[in-house]
């Protein structure tokens, strides 16, 4: 039985951005239905349309009774290219003017408990097809060729009323792909939305089931969320249903506390850096999440400065260091992620503008090359030269900038002193 109307006809079809993007597939969808065939636009694009969003999308996604052999022929007459990588899930993909477009053919999926990857097979139902989509507002078709919108789920009326629900009995849509408890955390505060209670009790029952999600596939998510202008409702929604320690391991304080703390900070690097501050091993964490290498580094860098920070030792030479190690560029994170998790920044921040009034923190390491203390004490290359060149940028540090005179003229005394690190002495 049906939770709404099947069809209805829009008011939202009427404004410029729907009339746009059914002129663009019109094309197609007369084909198909020469053809004899159906053809509806489905996914977030028809979402966001009937949210009344006019953003630059340009990827369609499209759904057919056709099979995905009759559906490439359709289409390859009108596609600048045509892409059939998916074909064996139902999928191909053209790109016709400035639009990239999928068509894939009506499923009905099963999944086996250890995997949630389906086995797919083919139908011409879209009721059944829709039926196996994630949540009600996503189980939203529009008729390509009639228009209507196809809402035999209450989508409209969910996102009327702001409120996630799934299709199907939660408990089957989370067995089946565990994955759809972490996208209900990114829809949560994406469309301001309150949680069905049948999920909640849902995602109780089956959040162990997050086991058998890739990480990769976990890592997308996260970063989907944290990415988000305000991420705090789902980060609220991962602590209190268990599915935070799912994704983080045990963390040093109550979870709630954690997604308060990464939920007040501003920006994504500075929230995945408040997030790592709170689990057992960071570096460990970031890399099974399969984090890249330049992610996991500017995020343990920004770890790294919270725990200088904590120590509350904002002199000069403390910040120049703490500078050094986080990046200039990175400052306005680390401050921020150092204020959602309660440190007082101010201290640091006043520093750090007092520095950047009279000395170029851009700048922080030896004024001298290997190259040149090597011409200016003549000697060969060797460990003094490494020696005297991380003296020099520990001086920078500690006492500020050191003009090319005044750095050689330490070189020379450390090496008159017998301070070269090749003397029999040492």
């Amino acid at each position: 039985m049906s939770d709404g109307p099947e069809r209805i006809r829009p008011s939202w079809l009427d404004e410029l951005r729907a009339q746009e993007i059914l002129e663009t597939i019109a094309p197609v969808a007369q084909l198909f239905l020469a053809a004899g065939h159906s053809l509806y636009l489905v996914g977030g694009v028809v979402r966001d349309l009937s949210l009344g969003a006019d953003g630059s999308v340009t990827d369609l996604d499209l759904t057919t009774d056709a099979t995905p052999e009759t559906t490439r022929k359709l289409l390859a007459p009108l596609a600048h290219e045509l892409w059939t990588q998916g074909e064996r899930f139902g999928t191909i993909g053209a790109s016709i003017g400035a639009w990239a477009i999928e068509v894939t053919t009506h499923r009905g999926e099963s999944y086996v408990s250890d995997s949630r990857k389906p086995d797919v097979t083919f139908g011409t139902d879209l009721r059944t097809d829709l039926s196996r989509r994630d949540f009600t507002i996503n189980a939203m078709a529009l008729d390509a060729i009639a228009g209507d919108l196809v809402d035999p789920f209450g989508g409209a009326a969910d996102l009327e009323s702001r409120i996630l629900r799934t299709p199907l009995d939660p408990a089957i849509s989370f067995t089946d792909d565990p994955l759809r408890m972490l996208r209900a955390a990114r829809f949560i505060p994406r469309f301001d939305l309150s949680v069905h209670e049948s999920i909640l009790d849902a995602v109780a029952e089956h959040r162990d089931r997050l086991e058998i999600v890739s990480r990769e596939r976990v890592h997308d998510e996260l970063e989907r969320l944290l990415a988000l202008p305000r991420p705090h409702d789902g980060l609220v929604f991962l602590s209190s249903t268990g599915l935070l320690e799912r994704i983080t391991g045990p963390l040093t304080a109550a979870p709630l506390a954690v997604a308060e703390c990464v939920g007040g900070a501003e920006s994504s690097l500075a929230r995945r850096a408040v997030l790592a501050a709170h689990v057992a091993d960071p570096a460990e964490w970031l890399n099974e999440l399969r984090y890249s290498t330049s992610n996991r580094r500017a995020t343990q860098k920004l770890v790294d400065g919270f725990a200088v920070m904590r120590t509350g030792d904002a002199e000069a030479a403390a910040v120049r260091r703490l500078v050094a190690t986080v990046g200039r560029d990175a400052m306005a994170d680390l401050f921020d992620g150092a204020v959602a998790i309660g440190l007082d920044v101010e201290p640091f921040r006043e520093q750090l503008n007092s520095l950047e009034a009279t000395e170029d923190l851009d700048d922080l390491g030896s004024p001298l090359s290997g190259g040149d203390i090597i011409e200016i004490l003549d000697v060969p290359p060797g460990p003094v030269v490494g020696e005297f060149t991380r003296r020099l940028a520990e001086t920078r540090l500690d006492e500020g900038p050191l003009s090319i005179d005044q750095a050689t003229a330490l070189v020379r005394e450390w090496f008159a002193t017998g301070q070269d690190p090749n003397s029999p002495d040492r």
